[in-house]
């Protein structure tokens, strides 16, 4: 997945720092995307835009983008002004199908073997997002065992 401006004090437009995203004339030089469009790069990149909110967003850019523009040909501004919107829109939960968690059961069955405890009690949490990054907590407490 892309990484997003990030927000710094000074020296780039509107006091944004804007990371290596795309390649190509006007934007920062970088391994960037394959895409032929920004629709399509939003689409592929991000996990949670579909095309219709992909669309929506390269509209609301306003700024001589089209929906067939190629990310490449992005400037710096338009790739703060992307930023920018994507930090407003809502998108839903990812799905998590990227994580890789242990899971109750192996959990459970970890700390038995090293711990061999009294008790043991095990939980995992449904997926979360916190700024973007998707994570799943996963935790056990146990009471008595192994010296």
């Amino acid at each position: 997945m892309a990484q997003a401006a990030h927000r710094c004090d000074a020296g780039s437009p509107r006091g944004y720092q804007v990371p290596p995203l795309l390649s190509g004339p006007g934007a920062y030089q970088a391994p960037g995307t394959k895409t032929d469009s920004l629709v399509k790069f939003l689409t592929k990149e991000f996990d949670s835009i579909n095309r219709e909110l992909a669309e929506r967003l390269v509209d609301e850019m306003r700024s001589g983008v089209s929906p067939d523009t190629p990310p490449q040909q992005l400037t710096s501004q338009q790739i703060v002004r992307l930023h920018e919107l994507l930090h407003a829109a809502r998108f839903a939960d990812p799905k998590g199908t990227h994580l890789s968690p242990a899971g109750e059961y192996n959990l459970r069955l970890g700390v038995m073997k090293e711990m061999k405890p009294d008790l043991i009690a095990t939980y995992q949490g449904d997926v979360r997002v916190f700024e973007g990054h998707s994570f799943i907590v996963e935790a056990a407490v146990s009471i008595g065992g192994r010296d």
